[in-house]
Protein backbone atom coordinates (compact mmCIF):
# COMPACT_ATOMS: atom_id res chain seq x y z
CA UNK A 1 0.00 0.00 0.00
CA UNK A 2 2.73 2.52 0.39
CA UNK A 3 3.67 2.43 -3.03
CA UNK A 4 0.55 4.22 -4.24
CA UNK A 5 2.03 7.25 -2.86
CA UNK A 6 5.61 6.93 -3.61
CA UNK A 7 6.86 10.19 -6.31
CA UNK A 8 7.02 9.26 -9.71
CA UNK A 9 11.13 9.45 -10.19
CA UNK A 10 12.27 13.07 -11.01
CA UNK A 11 14.09 12.15 -14.56
CA UNK A 12 9.89 11.33 -15.24
CA UNK A 13 8.56 14.63 -14.62
CA UNK A 14 11.34 16.66 -15.40
CA UNK A 15 11.09 15.43 -18.50
CA UNK A 16 7.79 16.98 -19.41
CA UNK A 17 8.64 19.85 -21.25
CA UNK A 18 6.99 23.36 -20.52
CA UNK A 19 5.58 22.86 -16.97
CA UNK A 20 6.84 25.37 -13.99
CA UNK A 21 7.34 22.09 -11.93
CA UNK A 22 8.31 24.43 -8.91
CA UNK A 23 4.90 26.02 -9.22
CA UNK A 24 3.04 23.91 -9.34
CA UNK A 25 4.14 21.42 -6.69
CA UNK A 26 4.22 24.26 -4.40
CA UNK A 27 0.33 24.51 -5.16
CA UNK A 28 0.41 20.54 -4.80
CA UNK A 29 2.66 20.65 -1.37
CA UNK A 30 5.49 18.80 -2.70
CA UNK A 31 2.79 16.25 -3.41
CA UNK A 32 4.66 14.35 -7.11
CA UNK A 33 1.95 11.38 -7.08
CA UNK A 34 -1.30 13.82 -7.31
CA UNK A 35 0.75 15.54 -9.69
CA UNK A 36 0.63 12.36 -11.70
CA UNK A 37 -2.53 11.90 -11.73
CA UNK A 38 -3.66 15.66 -12.29
CA UNK A 39 -1.78 15.01 -15.48
CA UNK A 40 -3.25 12.08 -16.27
CA UNK A 41 -6.78 13.38 -15.80
CA UNK A 42 -5.77 16.57 -18.09
CA UNK A 43 -4.55 14.36 -20.76
CA UNK A 44 -7.98 12.28 -20.48
CA UNK A 45 -9.84 15.48 -20.41
CA UNK A 46 -8.29 17.27 -23.42
CA UNK A 47 -6.63 14.64 -26.04
CA UNK A 48 -9.33 14.56 -27.97
CA UNK A 49 -9.57 18.74 -28.35
CA UNK A 50 -7.34 19.27 -31.02
CA UNK A 51 -9.53 17.09 -33.18
CA UNK A 52 -13.08 19.49 -31.94
CA UNK A 53 -10.67 22.30 -32.69
CA UNK A 54 -9.39 21.35 -36.14
CA UNK A 55 -13.12 20.84 -37.15
CA UNK A 56 -14.53 23.91 -35.94
CA UNK A 57 -11.62 26.01 -38.42
CA UNK A 58 -12.64 23.55 -41.10
CA UNK A 59 -16.13 24.79 -40.74
CA UNK A 60 -14.99 28.29 -40.07
CA UNK A 61 -16.93 28.11 -36.46
CA UNK A 62 -14.57 30.18 -34.61
CA UNK A 63 -16.31 30.83 -31.60
CA UNK A 64 -16.28 27.30 -30.69
CA UNK A 65 -12.61 27.12 -31.45
CA UNK A 66 -12.34 30.06 -28.81
CA UNK A 67 -14.22 28.57 -26.52
CA UNK A 68 -12.31 25.74 -26.90
CA UNK A 69 -8.84 27.35 -26.23
CA UNK A 70 -9.89 29.19 -23.28
CA UNK A 71 -10.90 26.05 -21.38
CA UNK A 72 -7.64 24.31 -22.52
CA UNK A 73 -5.83 27.68 -21.61
CA UNK A 74 -7.33 27.79 -17.87
CA UNK A 75 -6.84 23.84 -17.08
CA UNK A 76 -3.24 24.06 -18.36
CA UNK A 77 -2.46 27.20 -16.42
CA UNK A 78 -3.93 25.85 -13.22
CA UNK A 79 -1.30 22.57 -13.84
CA UNK A 80 1.76 25.33 -14.55
CA UNK A 81 1.67 23.99 -18.35
CA UNK A 82 3.19 27.25 -19.49
CA UNK A 83 3.86 26.21 -23.01
CA UNK A 84 0.57 24.71 -23.70
CA UNK A 85 -1.44 27.67 -21.89
CA UNK A 86 0.28 30.03 -24.03
CA UNK A 87 0.03 28.49 -27.20
CA UNK A 88 -3.86 28.16 -25.85
CA UNK A 89 -3.67 31.85 -25.38
CA UNK A 90 -3.04 32.74 -29.03
CA UNK A 91 -5.22 30.08 -30.49
CA UNK A 92 -8.24 31.86 -28.43
CA UNK A 93 -6.71 35.29 -29.58
CA UNK A 94 -6.63 34.27 -33.22
CA UNK A 95 -9.50 32.88 -33.56
CA UNK A 96 -11.43 36.13 -31.36
CA UNK A 97 -9.90 38.07 -34.42
CA UNK A 98 -11.63 35.76 -37.17
CA UNK A 99 -8.48 35.27 -38.70
CA UNK A 100 -8.67 31.82 -39.76
CA UNK A 101 -5.00 31.91 -41.16
CA UNK A 102 -3.75 32.45 -37.98
CA UNK A 103 -6.00 30.45 -36.39
CA UNK A 104 -4.51 27.62 -38.37
CA UNK A 105 -0.97 28.66 -37.96
CA UNK A 106 -1.73 28.74 -33.44
CA UNK A 107 -3.79 25.92 -34.18
CA UNK A 108 -0.97 23.65 -35.59
CA UNK A 109 1.18 25.40 -32.86
CA UNK A 110 -1.19 24.08 -30.30
CA UNK A 111 -0.44 20.52 -31.62
CA UNK A 112 3.28 20.53 -32.10
CA UNK A 113 3.58 21.07 -28.07
CA UNK A 114 0.38 18.93 -26.60
CA UNK A 115 1.98 15.72 -29.35
CA UNK A 116 5.07 15.02 -27.25
CA UNK A 117 3.14 16.06 -23.93
CA UNK A 118 0.57 14.03 -23.96
CA UNK A 119 3.79 10.74 -24.58
CA UNK A 120 5.14 12.45 -21.55
CA UNK A 121 2.32 11.77 -19.11
CA UNK A 122 1.86 8.36 -21.18
CA UNK A 123 5.38 7.50 -19.40
CA UNK A 124 4.40 8.63 -16.13
CA UNK A 125 1.64 6.51 -16.24
CA UNK A 126 3.17 3.67 -18.12
CA UNK A 127 6.26 3.21 -15.68
CA UNK A 128 4.05 3.86 -12.31
CA UNK A 129 1.25 1.85 -13.01
CA UNK A 130 0.45 1.52 -9.16
CA UNK A 131 -0.47 5.11 -9.17
CA UNK A 132 -3.61 4.75 -11.47
CA UNK A 133 -5.06 2.48 -8.58
CA UNK A 134 -7.21 5.30 -7.11
CA UNK A 135 -5.73 6.27 -4.32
Amino acid sequence: MATDSAPPPDDLLDGIAGIDLTDVLDRLSGNRAHLVRLLRKFRDMWQSLPGTLRAGVNSGDLTAVRRGAHSLRGSAAMLALERVAMDAKALEKAAENGDLVETTRCLDCLEVTLTPLWSAIARLSDDRPHLSSGS
